[in-house]
């Protein structure tokens, strides 16, 4: 498996719209005097996309398959297949280079995806945990379709998502972790530099502030000793990660994103130091995994990795 997988956790809560206060995940709603969990009415909300869903505006398909829903205690884990449509293209053996099949425009490339949600009783904060493959991910269409959900099915309910990253976590990551490299990252190519790079008949065609422009630090075969450094930095608000002038001069400046991949045991994480610890909430679990003959992670494998991640989240 070539791409990356990882995973993503994000918190959730539910409120009534207009009011602040969440509501309790245990007794979440009472359907005809019946009192449901949180749980049961996403056990409804994944039931309403076994058949596959049909996004014309942005060209994509998705479905949760039925046969790999798994309940446990108060977790519900399973797969989302989701894929794109609209476009032609040929499918080629790597073999012989021969043309196997010519995908249609109506043709959907649906690629499963690792999701679990987690809604302990009397706790009026639940956690859902998602798979990235690569740049690719559910996210989007997971949140779309579960605020749709809620919002239409119980009396405009409004779900409320972040990441789920707990600070002490954080600090951890910062004081004690093995920085594996540290990167800063921005879009937009100065001209003089786009003059001196790109090829001059082809400038014309490109947007240079669709470029983007990265410095990463590495060191072959160890790790960066920037621990102290880093934690004076997130203790000053006022101070700048990179201020060379040299940076400046590639068009680094205050909007540029400064990233620290840190290790702690063996659990690696990416630190967003330009937004002042803001933690991007994904988990890289190559090593946990194991394949299927499709090249897919097993669902037993990126289960278990999922459970290990939120019991870490929760402290157990």
């Amino acid at each position: 498996m070539s791409e990356k997988i990882q995973l993503e956790i994000y918190s959730f809560a539910v409120r009534e719209f207009g009011s602040e206060e969440n509501i309790n995940l245990g007794s979440f709603y009472n359907d005809q005097d019946e009192s449901l969990s949180f749980l049961d009415t996403f056990l409804r909300f994944s039931d309403s996309l076994t058949n596959m869903k049909v996004d014309n505006i942005t060209q994509r398909t998705f479905e949760v398959i039925n046969e790999s829903i798994k309940v446990n205690a108060e977790r519900i884990s399973g797969i989302m297949e989701y894929g794109s449509f609209g476009y032609a293209a040929d499918l080629k053996n790597i073999r012989n280079q021969e043309v196997n099949y010519r995908k249609k425009t109506t043709d959907t490339e649906q690629r499963p995806y690792y999701f679990m949600i987690c809604a302990p009783r009397n706790y009026d904060i639940g956690f859902f945990i998602l798979q990235r493959t690569g740049i690719n991910g559910i996210k989007g269409v997971f949140e779309h379709s579960m605020r749709n959900f809620y919002r239409e099915s119980y009396n405009n309910l409004v779900l409320d998502i972040q990441a789920a990253i707990p600070e002490e976590l954080i600090n951890r990551y910062i004081d004690e972790g093995n920085f594996g490299s540290i990167s800063i990252s921005k879009y937009g190519l100065p001209e003089d530099l786009a003059d001196r790079i790109l090829d001059e008949d082809a400038k014309a065609e490109y947007d240079s502030d669709n470029i983007k422009v990265e410095i990463k630090l590495t060191k072959r075969g160890g790790f960066i000793p920037a621990n102290k450094k880093v934690r004076r930095f997130l203790n000053d608000q006022e101070s700048s990660f990179f201020s060379a002038q040299e940076l400046g001069k590639m068009g680094f400046d205050e909007d540029s994103r400064v990233h620290i991949e840190s290790t702690l045991g063996n659990k690696k994480r990416v630190i967003d130091l330009s937004d002042h610890m803001r933690f991007r909430p994904y988990y890289s679990i190559d090593n946990e995994l194991n394949f299927d003959a499709s090249g897919n992670p097993t669902f037993e494998s990126i289960d278990a990795a999922a459970n290990r991640l939120l019991d870490e989240t929760l402290g157990v």
